[in-house]
């Protein structure tokens, strides 16, 4: 009882001062600009119950909006400026990529560290918004002006748990056109398909006992935590690496950054492993490893990992061109 007490004291702290700086900020746009009549509405968008008041002016339109989760703890605020004339209509056009594809390889920087491309940068925060953050950032290198919260609602993303892969691929598959971008899957990790993950751990089993490693369990499936350096080993026997850098290399040269979903694997045998999206960004000037980007905020616009170790962690990769 101590313990929820304190969880719903801590809340309730979280709530009173996020809505204290929501309408501090309220106030701070009607003042400086000056704005009396406002509208407001409410919706519904991946689990979250989203607010917004907007203010029209001869000029423009300002929409500041709130999103509040089932618990109704606050989840993000945004504010949206709006030119005047904007008709829903030619709003959905700004969400569609604008940029000439020839144009794309100029952006690329070729340096001492190789051949890369600098994305906006679009923190994911603390949900799980890793898909719609990572699509976001392409989206809006390409021109766009989606939104994150819009882009995470249009895909169904749960704010805690995520997205996963099916539904990150299929709902791709429906709504690429809308967005004026072409969705390409370049590779799937075929062994955990249910008909082959059984094949795949008994070959991962047999690795983990001459090492004294922890095994898997036939029952949980794709859902084990695996041992970074065994999946790894196994990886490398798979024909399909080559192919993966020179995938990488060729839509590098294009100025494509590709989505590249991964395994993060845990620091201790037998820990959690965690799926994650994140982009291709580049490759080396020695072309021995691939530059990489996470949603993670500043600090991860660009890292590097050597080829060996980026296929060995690699679940899915695609591509998104405009």
């Amino acid at each position: 009882n101590k313990d929820k007490d304190k969880k719903n004291s801590d809340k309730s702290a979280v709530v009173k001062e996020f809505n204290k700086k929501y309408y501090a900020l309220e106030k701070q746009i009607t003042e400086l600009y000056s704005l009396n009549d406002k509208t407001r509405r409410s919706l519904k968008m991946a689990g979250v119950r989203v607010l917004e008041n907007r203010w029209e002016t001869r000029n423009f339109s300002v929409a500041l909006s709130r999103g509040v989760n089932e618990d109704k703890v606050p989840e993000f605020l945004t504010i949206d400026f709006i030119r005047s004339g904007k008709s829903a209509a030619k709003l959905k056009q700004e969400v569609k990529t604008k940029v000439d594809p020839a144009e794309l390889p100029k952006r690329l920087i070729r340096d001492d560290n190789g051949s890369y491309m600098l994305l906006p940068m679009i923190d994911q925060g603390q949900k799980g918004y890793c898909v719609p953050a990572t699509i976001t950032r392409v989206l809006s290198y390409y021109g766009s002006d989606i939104e994150l919260h819009a882009l995470a609602g249009m895909m169904g993303v749960d704010p805690k748990r995520g997205i996963t892969m099916d539904k990150t691929l299929d709902t791709l598959r429906k709504i690429d056109s809308k967005i004026n971008i072409e969705f390409k899957i370049l590779y799937t990790f075929p062994e955990f398909d249910p008909r082959k993950v059984r094949f795949f751990i008994r070959r991962y089993n047999a690795i983990a006992r001459k090492k004294g490693a922890k095994q898997l369990e036939m029952a949980k499936g794709a859902n084990n935590s695996f041992n970074g350096e065994i999946f790894t080993q196994l990886r490398s026997e798979d024909s399909w690496k080559e192919r993966f850098n020179k995938i990488v290399k060729e839509h590098v040269d294009r100025g494509i950054p590709l989505c590249w979903g991964v395994i993060i694997f845990p620091k201790k045998d037998g820990g959690k492993c965690e799926y994650h999206l994140r982009l291709i960004v580049g490759y080396t000037a020695d072309n021995s490893g691939v530059i990489f980007s996470d949603s993670w905020g500043k600090g991860h616009e660009r890292n590097t990992e050597n080829l060996d170790e980026a296929w060995g962690r690699t679940i899915f990769l695609f591509s998104l061109t405009p």
